[in-house]
This record gives C-alpha cells, structure tokens and sequence, in this order.
C-alpha cells in the first residue's frame, strides 16, 4: 500500500499505533511476517491462497452448519415464550467445539439477536453434556438460551407475578403486564361449556404451595409440578403460566389440560386455554369465538 501510495504520490493519514508492536497484528505485520518471507518460508502468493482456502473452509463450514441447523429445527416444541423454533441436540452437534458454536450462533443469528461469546457457548455446551439439573441456561442481549428436554430454546425472561393468586380480571392485567395474552380454542377435550360459563368465578393461580388436580380416568389427585415434569413442561413455563382454579380445585393446567368433572362430556364441545406471547402496547385480551371478552368486560 505504502509503495502504490508513494509510487502515484497519494497523500495518507498515518495511524501512529501501526507501528506499535506491543499490539500482536503490528508485531506479526513488522516482526514476524519480514521474517518469514527472508527465509522464503512464505510468499504475499502463499499468504493469499492460505486466506482463500480458509475463506472456502469457513463458507463450506457455514453450509454444513445451516443444513445441520434446518435438519435439527424442532417447531412442534415451540413454547410460549420462544423467539424462534426450539434445536434439538443431537450427538453430530456435540462431537466438536465448533459445530456446536457455529449452529448455535447461526440460530441466533436468525432470531435477530447478537452472537454469545466463545466463552458463553463453551459453559452451555459444558452445561449440556455434565449438567446433572437436565436444563441450564445463559443471559443473552436481555433475553435467555435456555436448555432443557435435550433442546435449546431462545426466549424472553420469564417470571412469577405477585401476588400469586388473583381473580380473573387482575390476572388479565397481570399477564397483559408480563406480555403474555390469553384466548380460549374449541375443542373437545377442554373445559366444559358450563365451566365456561362460571368464569367470573374463576382465580388465575401462579404455582405455590403443593397444588394438585385429578386427572379423568385416576382415583387420586396428584401434584400439578408433577403431571407437568412427566409432559416436559418446560420449568420456565410451569412458574410463569398460570393455572385455572374454581371452587378451591385447580380445573386447569398449563401443559396437563382439565381437571376430572370440569371437562367436557361427550358429544360435547369445550374450551381450551391458550397463553401466547403479545405486545404489551396492544389490549390484552381474554376471547373465544362464542364468548367474546375483553380485559375490560371479562369476567
């Protein structure tokens, strides 16, 4: 550059910091490099096919990278709080350092979102393969990666309101706050139409204490943390979610569905809670087809 510069007498700023060997570029540029090409170990030629050809590597890498990230995209687990489809962790992900890092940054990239560090991706994968917890998890840019199930998943931070227990309408309120809406699907398996009916009745109840539910077709009730680790509930869902209760029983929870002697019967069509991300500008909003209501005529 210096001699093209001279040769065509070009004026130019010189950065006083280049010559600074303190700084590992400036000692390889003026130490190491002249020396190397003394002793004709290495040419500006052989410099530039080596860049080339790890240029070629770097983009075969990338490729191989997207075709592993496309193949392991898991959208059926696709949770309230996701950003993007969950990834399944497979042992071709897990066999090496990079592969790990480089599915894990295109992911992200996708999302929007900043890539992690090497020292953040390096904990994760530590995480996953010695963790003894089954899920573990790092900050990212405000939000979370979070693992679990075999499965990493970008969300948004979660959390449990206060208080815990609240009526129908403050629980409305308390999920447009969180950022989260609520609507009702038909269906056949959801709760009763007569259930649905009595919803001003109804508490929104975040987990405390060792709640319970039967499910139809058992004799005993279980704990509701239970019936949701045995359907891999994600744990951030579990605390974040709120369970359906009427009468003192809980009718209803995230992930389990309804309660015996509060679903529907047959031939009979009910209704089934839905949670969902929304944006906290918009009216949050309790709805369902044949029984619309807003957070300020529900309940």
């Amino acid at each position: 550059l210096e001699e093209y510069a001279s040769r065509h007498r070009l004026e130019w700023i010189e950065d006083p910091s280049n010559r600074d060997q303190q700084i590992f570029r400036n000692f390889f540029r003026h130490g190491l490099l002249p020396i190397l090409y003394q002793r004709g170990i290495i040419t500006p030629e052989t410099l530039n096919r080596g860049s080339l050809a790890c240029r070629a590597i770097m983009g075969m890498q990338q490729r191989e990278g997207t075709e592993l990230l496309l193949r392991c995209s898991s959208p059926s687990n696709r949770g309230v709080f996701c950003l993007t489809d969950p990834v399944r962790i497979t042992a071709e992900m897990l066999s090496d350092n990079y592969v790990f890092g480089t599915v894990l940054r295109l992911w992200v990239h996708a999302a929007g979102k900043p890539s992690p560090s090497e020292k953040q991706i390096r904990v994760l994968m530590e995480q996953v393969i010695h963790g003894k917890t089954g899920h573990a998890g790092l900050d990212l840019d405000g939000d979370c990666i979070r693992y679990y199930s075999r499965h990493v998943f970008l969300t948004t931070r979660t959390r449990a309101p206060c208080p815990l227990q609240q009526d129908l309408q403050s629980g409305i309120d308390t999920l447009h706050g969180l950022g989260l809406g609520m609507e009702f699907d038909r269906t056949c398996t959801g709760l009763s139409p007569e259930v649905f009916e009595r919803r001003s009745e109804w508490n929104l109840v975040w987990r405390h204490g060792n709640m319970k539910m039967r499910l139809p077709g058992r004799q005993a009730r279980s704990p509701v943390r239970r019936l949701q680790q045995q359907r891999r509930v994600p744990p951030w869902e579990r605390h974040a979610v709120p369970n359906i209760m009427l009468d003192g029983e809980v009718i209803w929870s995230h992930g389990v569905g309804a309660a015996d002697g509060f679903r529907t019967g047959p031939d009979e069509t009910g209704f089934q809670p839905r949670f969902s991300r929304s944006d906290p500008s918009d009216r949050m909003h309790a709805s369902c087809p044949a029984h619309p209501c807003t957070a300020s005529t529900a309940p």
